[in-house]
């Protein structure tokens, strides 16, 4: 509430409305292009990505990353021009 989150290809950082900017996350570059971000009531943070949504659990002062993936899409492989989503298999 007292501030904004700023999410990148690689980093999730919060900035405060003093001017403070602090790193939150680190994120694998692989396919996790940010396309969208929500922040819920208790600080978790969504990211919505090309393949999939992770979302940073708010721990106290620090960030666990879980990701959701569909079951179709269980490894990536580079395509001609994008990435693919493949079966787990």
């Amino acid at each position: 509430p007292d501030g904004w989150v700023a999410v990148t290809q690689t980093n999730v950082v919060l900035i405060s409305k003093r001017g403070t900017v602090r790193r939150v996350a680190t994120l694998p570059e692989t396919y996790a292009t940010p396309i969208s971000v929500a922040v819920g009531p208790i600080g978790d943070i969504a990211i919505g990505r090309r393949f999939f949504v992770s979302v940073l659990r708010r721990q106290g002062d620090s960030y666990q990353e879980e990701w959701f993936i569909p079951p179709a899409c269980q490894r990536f492989e580079d395509g001609p021009f994008l990435c693919e989503c493949r079966g787990g298999a």
